[in-house]
């Protein structure tokens, strides 16, 4: 409700295609730190995938998730002399897909211009309405799993509010949005690692089994992923703000390169303590819940490290008062980077058409 009534007070304002997709520029150093943080937080891509890492590799993950947000930021650092003045320019979309024409051709009025922005366009497309399809559905299950209802009306519902507060709302609304959704998952992060602590969960568990599960040798640091896995993940890493729609329309909107820098560098420590804390989730899952689940007869479903996310609301039934109130919190955050995510991804699907 309080989304959609944000968004109706943008909709007289949202007049032209600079400020309904790029906010006329204005987008400024908060705002971008906020919403660049929450939307790369999707929870399938980066919230599963910190715990899941957590869960095998343990403290090494930990040591590439750090490598990885040094990538990132250096690579935004490397390449921005490149799309300064693109960025910089308001006669133009800001779209990526423009840029990558304007560099790979004769000019807007080459054949291959439009060709390439065609392509991008449709690959951006076609993979974005699959995962705003993937993060509804998780988060359709988290949902369902803390509060009930059937997961297709959870999914069917949070898609109409999103279809309708993107539509109308333009991409202030999503800014708007992924500052509130970004406090849910901050404070999510906070109890995760009280989580960790035990503190409220009364399950076997002893810090020191972490260090004996997970060696920390610089040998099972690069050996427990492998050189091709390391190779991908880094390259991956290096140029991720490349590859993003999401990423690349906040730089395009602040309408500044200083401003996108200044965002991305406090933005990617950010990413990285939420990493961090999802990474805990995964180790405390593998010595804490595993076990646990094994041990009782009465629980079923552990994922064996799969879905570390599933795996903790598996004991949401064993617990009551404080404890229960934390878990639910941490799902419904869960919740929030699903929508932050799909709110973004249908943003970005319209700006590529």
């Amino acid at each position: 409700g309080v989304f959609l009534f944000h968004t109706y007070l943008n909709v007289k304002r949202n007049s032209g295609f600079s400020d309904y997709f790029l906010m006329n520029g204005e987008l400024k150093l908060q705002p971008f730190i906020a919403s660049l943080a929450s939307t790369n937080l999707s929870l399938g891509n980066f919230v599963l995938v910190g715990a899941i890492w957590g869960y095998l590799f343990g403290l090494s993950a930990i040591f590439w998730f750090t490598v990885a947000a040094f990538l990132f930021v250096l690579s935004f650092y490397l390449y921005a002399p490149d799309f300064k003045n693109f960025i910089e320019d308001r006669s133009n979309s800001g779209s990526i897909h423009e840029f990558i024409s304007s560099h790979y051709s004769e000019g807007n009025h080459d054949i291959y211009a439009s060709r390439i922005r065609v392509l991008a366009s449709f690959a951006t497309i076609i993979t974005l309405v699959f995962a705003t399809v993937l993060e509804l559905h998780l988060g359709a299950m988290i949902a369902s799993s803390i509060l009930g209802g059937s997961i297709f009306v959870w999914f069917s519902t949070l898609l109409l509010s999103i279809g309708l507060y993107a539509a109308y709302g333009g991409f202030r609304s999503v800014v708007f949005t992924d500052a509130i959704q970004g406090g849910f998952l901050f404070i999510a992060a906070l109890f995760i690692l009280v989580l960790v602590s035990t503190k409220w969960i009364n399950l076997p568990f002893e810090p020191d089994s972490i260090l004996s599960k997970y060696p920390t040798s610089l040998e099972n640091i690069i050996g427990d992923l492998g050189w091709q896995n390391i190779l991908s993940f880094s390259i991956i890493t290096f140029g991720w703000f490349l590859v993003t729609m999401d990423t690349w329309q906040r730089n395009a909107a602040t309408r500044s390169i200083d401003t996108s820098k200044k965002g991305i560098l406090i933005g990617g420590g950010i990413l990285l303590f939420f990493m961090i804390c999802f990474s805990l989730l995964g180790m405390f899952d593998a010595v804490s819940i595993a076990p646990w689940a094994e041990g009782s007869s009465a629980v079923q479903g552990h994922s064996g490290g799969f879905h570390p996310i599933s795996d903790l609301l598996l004991i949401g039934d064993s617990l009551s008062g404080l404890s229960s109130i934390i878990l639910g919190i941490v799902g419904l955050a869960f919740v929030m980077a699903a929508i932050s995510t799909a709110d973004t991804s249908l943003v970005v699907c319209s700006y590529s058409l």
